[in-house]
């Protein structure tokens, strides 16, 4: 990763686990359509300069999520098509540890 997860400002925190998979009636809501393509003349979420932006547009467009994820170069890159990120509703699953190689997952300090 280019950024180490930190807590962000707006009540974000990040985790040192994933969820195992599908276990404890979770989603993943793919977000990549919704912000468009980074190269675009007016990407539709062109305002998302910081994680704590990026936090704030999830909580609006999913506010039943209670944590999200995204590309590790999402904000370091935001000129190149790294827009990718994903909000998880329903109930968190089962923890797996991080084995490194998955992408940061922040949580809302107050879930929906």
């Amino acid at each position: 990763y280019k950024y180490k997860p930190s807590e962000l400002s707006n009540g974000c925190y990040p985790v040192s686990y994933g969820f195992a998979d599908y276990t404890g009636g979770w989603t993943i809501i793919s977000l990549t359509e919704r912000l468009g393509p980074a190269n675009a003349p007016e990407p539709a979420a062109a305002h998302i300069q910081t994680l704590d932006d990026l936090a704030q547009w999830v909580r609006e467009e999913v506010p039943d999520a209670f944590g999200f994820t995204a590309h590790p170069l999402f904000i370091e890159e935001r000129g190149k098509n790294y827009r990718y990120a994903s909000a998880f509703v329903g109930r968190p699953g089962e923890k797996r540890p991080d084995g490194g190689g998955s992408w940061a997952v922040y949580l809302y300090r107050d879930p929906p």
